[in-house]
């Protein structure tokens, strides 16, 4: 049922209001205007609108995180893990096009095509290109193809924590691990290949504060989640909510990537001008 208690662990440390037939988790619903933050500056400031596009997608994340966080319902996890699938997977989309650019643009770094400031950022001296050539390729890199794998990875995503815990009848702490492991995946199949072409083009060390950075960060929240149930679940550190941490490193960690991919594009299309 939707108003199911999904206890997985993450209200630990929280203060845990019960109204209803739920219960409320004030501190790690509110956490979740690090997603809030995220989308904007996303949205609001990005290049490229399939950029822009994904910062819209982090304020869903962060509507609906704070939705099951404010009822600790089973329903408002499916919600929760459905926003964080359809984010995964227009990154997937992302990074696509990312690949694409990096293998189909004229682009050739090089002291001229754009400055470094130092700290992983890129600005192009040319202005984007607005004309169909570069648009156009850029479009027919995501064709049918990929938009069906896309949609297959996110619903399998999906349908792995639903059978465990609505099927089987599996604890909640079982669904979870499902879902964790299964986004990870969809990380992975969006980031690797980019990652792997900008070693490849010479470029990666350019971007390397801030992939470090990301990569980081990540690895710092999912080490927090771990920790609900190594400390806090059996009663040694209750005095704050562990996961709380999970959405600020989350929160970086995908505006980080987001901001990479969308400076590949901008010096990519730069120097198609």
């Amino acid at each position: 049922m939707p108003v199911t208690l999904f206890e997985n662990g993450d209200g630990c440390g929280d203060f845990r209001i019960p109204w209803a037939d739920v219960e409320l988790q004030p501190i790690n619903t509110l956490t979740n205007l690090a997603f809030v933050v995220a989308g904007f500056s996303l949205a609001l400031r990005a290049h490229f609108a399939e950029v822009r596009c994904n910062g819209v997608l982090l304020l869903a994340v962060a509507w609906f995180s704070a939705l099951y966080h404010a009822t600790s319902s089973w329903g408002g996890f499916l919600l929760d893990i459905a926003a964080m699938a359809v984010w995964a997977g227009h990154l997937i989309f992302l990074c696509h096009k990312a690949a694409f650019a990096l293998t189909h643009s004229s682009y050739c770094w090089s002291g001229d095509a754009a400055s470094h400031d130092g700290h992983g950022s890129c600005h192009p001296t040319t202005r984007i290109s607005r004309t169909p050539s570069f648009r156009s390729r850029m479009a027919e890199s995501c064709d049918v193809g990929m938009a069906t794998l896309i949609v297959s990875l996110c619903s399998l995503a999906l349908t792995g924590p639903f059978f465990v815990f609505e099927v089987f009848g599996r604890a909640a702490t079982q669904a979870w691990d499902v879902w964790a492991n299964s986004f990870l995946v969809l990380i992975l199949v969006a980031v690797l290949a980019p990652l792997h072409l900008l070693y490849k083009q010479g470029m990666l060390d350019r971007f390397r504060l801030r992939v470090s950075a990301a990569i980081g960060i990540i690895i710092i929240g999912v080490i927090f989640t771990q920790l609900i149930h190594i400390v806090c679940v059996p009663g040694h550190f209750t005095a704050f909510p562990l996961h709380s941490v999970w959405h600020f490193c989350a929160a970086s960690s995908a505006w980080l990537t987001a901001n990479i991919v969308d400076d590949v594009l901008y010096v990519c299309a730069s120097k198609d001008a």
